[in-house]
């Protein structure tokens, strides 16, 4: 019988700097979305699963933005958009949301559900400028609220969805959600984002995990070696002068 063979698991958590310097604000969302998502169910996975030994890659420029978004001293573009009442939203805005507040999974996080699947047909499933001018006459408070609600709420995990009866209550609700419900929603978020890097630190402490780490903004290394190596692949694109 051959020996057994030992294998590492290493499991990469990172997010590019989203952050403008020049406003403080995150100009996309996805540390908030994987960190409601991705990086608490795999760590409630790894809890479920007795003798699986692995470890976590943390680049400092997630952790960093975890940590304000979790302290709400910063926020993100795709937030400020969500808490904005319904009522309130411009044309701009609305165009905003029609254009990126479908970000997600299609067949995981769309289309089993109702209300959503319908707003996005609504728009269309093909993003023109005709179709969202149409959609932003024709899509009612209700169903901009709507959008802002399951944009929010398709984002979280099976793991946060296990233990908050609040998602689970608001699928079911699936749509005519209220102003209140969105905020509890965000606030929930929130909590969430908290609990992150604390459940990691606990998780270390406790000889459940290894955590490892890289350079702040994580280089690429072949780009720090020769950084006109990146013409392999977009050989288009302007290069840095150095």
């Amino acid at each position: 019988m051959p020996g057994k063979l030992n294998i590492a698991f290493l499991w990469h958590m990172h997010q590019p700097y989203y952050r403008d310097p020049s406003t403080g604000k995150y100009a996309l969302p996805w540390v908030r979305m994987h960190g409601l998502k991705g990086y608490t169910d795999m760590l409630e996975s790894l809890r479920r699963s007795d003798g699986v030994e692995v470890t976590f890659n943390l680049v400092p420029c997630l952790m960093e933005q975890l940590d304000d978004l979790a302290s709400a001293r910063e926020t993100d573009l795709y937030y400020d958009l969500s808490a904005k009442p319904a009522s309130d939203l411009d044309d701009s805005e609305k165009r905003i949301i029609l254009r990126r507040f479908f970000s997600a999974n299609l067949g995981n996080m769309i289309m089993p559900y109702h209300r959503y699947r319908e707003l996005l047909y609504r728009r269309g499933r093909r993003i023109s400028e005709d179709a969202l001018e149409y959609a932003i006459r024709n899509y009612s408070v209700q169903d901009f609220l709507d959008l802002q609600v399951w944009f929010n709420l398709t984002w979280f995990g099976w793991a946060t969805e296990e233990r908050y009866p609040l998602i689970r209550e608001l699928k079911r609700k699936n749509k005519n959600f209220t102003e209140e419900e969105k905020k509890q929603l965000l606030s929930l978020q929130v909590e969430v984002l908290k609990n992150i890097l604390p459940a990691y630190r606990t998780a270390w402490e406790e000889g459940r995990i290894e955590v490892s780490t890289t350079p702040y903004y994580h280089p690429i290394l072949p780009l720090l070696i020769d950084h006109h190596s990146a013409r392999i692949s977009q050989p288009k694109d302007p290069m840095p002068t150095l």
